[in-house]
């Protein structure tokens, strides 16, 4: 048979162009050669004679389980109302592939990838999608991230303002034991045919990580429409995302301001392994910012690895390093890369020898430090020492 290389999860009522669109541009974006171009799908892979017997009394034993067991992710196709998270059976392909699957893996192993797409406009040239992480039509170096952004800005708006408001809870079905089945599987209930709880830590928790995704995707178009931000940081806190990339560019530029990026600090989830963070250009931040982000790193206690880009201008100074610095320094048992950009433009540079100082006395703290890249216009030669303790002689670079 056929390999499966990804699993298609969608509801029957889209129209089929839009079905195939989001394929074709996901291919794209993915760079998927011949051999890794194979989508599982349930109206064609299964037995429509015999669904029942492809379900079967338990979902962990149906046709879906078994294709994502073998797949290297999921293709989450929604509709221009996001009603394909309103059945039950799509819940049950998103708890697989953002929990289940997870929860499964084995170290060292390739993560599950939960890509997620729409063709909210038919008469767009292209379909757009939300890939989970760096996709390779985004390129490598240093602006892979402004690439994500830039595609990933199309997806609607609308769309993502409807998914946050999804409860799984809610989901149906067109028959009532599967409904049942699917719900006590998420809950953890052992007999699947009882009555399911109205509401249970298992819906919560999907619940988060659903939002989450759709939250990460849009936190910087919502902060640059100037929206109330407070339903996008809720639904970051609790996504128990592992890897988060966040590029403020565009109309960003001149509006995301301090309290913006203190939201942001403070709701981002404890889970992160890696996170970057795009401030550059952003002319509005000031040393608010750098010590709310330094704040932030005292919770993140699993973090391996950082990127931040803060080279805003004049408006960080001493003081907003040496707060960011503070919160550097509690990462000593876990941060293992870092890249960090405090370069103002045009040799505005307000940070001096003094904030340096305290940057170099916050990496001393980080044993487990192995790569590093610090862009700052003063040669610093208590950075160079710091770095050299550290056994890390990678000199300083400029920006970028």
């Amino acid at each position: 048979p056929q390999p499966c290389k990804w699993f298609v999860s969608h509801w029957w009522g889209e129209p089929v162009c839009d079905f195939t669109a989001c394929l074709r541009q996901h291919a794209k974006d993915r760079n998927l050669d011949r051999t890794a171009r194979y989508y599982w799908v349930c109206a064609y892979a299964n037995n429509q004679w015999n669904v029942s017997g492809e379900i079967g009394e338990d979902p962990s034993n149906s046709s879906f389980r078994r294709a994502m067991r073998k797949a290297s992710g999921t293709v989450s196709i929604v509709d221009k109302d996001a009603f394909c998270y309103t059945r039950v059976w799509c819940i049950y392909e998103t708890y697989v592939s953002t929990l289940e699957q997870a929860a499964h893996q084995h170290h060292g192993s390739e993560r599950y990838l939960f890509d997620i797409y729409t063709n909210e406009n038919p008469d767009a040239r292209e379909a757009v999608g939300i890939t989970d992480g760096i996709a390779a039509v985004d390129g490598t170096g240093p602006k892979q991230a402004r690439r994500k952004r830039h595609r990933e800005w199309r997806f609607p708006f609308e769309l993502i303002q409807k998914a946050l408001d999804i409860k799984v809870e809610h989901a149906f079905a067109s028959r009532e034991s599967d409904r049942r089945m699917i719900l006590n599987s998420i809950a953890g209930v052992s007999d699947l045919t009882a009555s399911p709880d109205t509401s249970h830590p298992g819906y919560d928790l999907l619940n988060d990580v659903l939002h989450g995704r759709f939250s990460a995707a849009s936190f910087c178009k919502a902060s640059s429409l100037s929206v109330d931000l407070a339903k996008h940081a809720s639904a970051l806190s609790c996504s128990q995302l592992q890897t988060l990339c966040l590029h403020f560019g565009g109309d960003c530029l001149e509006k995301l301001v301090d309290n913006a990026v203190v939201i942001l600090a403070s709701n981002l989830p404890e889970t992160l392994l890696d996170l970057f963070l795009g401030f550059q250009g952003c002319r509005k931040l000031t040393d608010v910012s750098a010590a709310a982000l330094g704040k932030a790193l005292q919770r993140l206690k699993h973090l391996h690895k950082l990127e931040l880009r803060l080279s805003t201008g004049p408006r960080i100074t001493d003081d907003g390093l040496s707060a960011f610095a503070q919160g550097l320094a509690s990462r000593a048992d876990s941060l293992e890369w870092l890249a960090l950009d405090f370069c103002a433009k045009g040799g505005k540079q307000k940070i001096s020898e003094a904030g340096c100082i305290a940057l170099a006395e916050g990496l001393e703290h980080l044993q487990l430090l192995r790569q590093v890249r610090i862009s700052l216009a003063p040669s610093s030669r208590a950075l160079q020492k710091s770095l050299a303790k550290l056994g890390l002689l990678t000199p300083m670079q400029q920006n970028e």
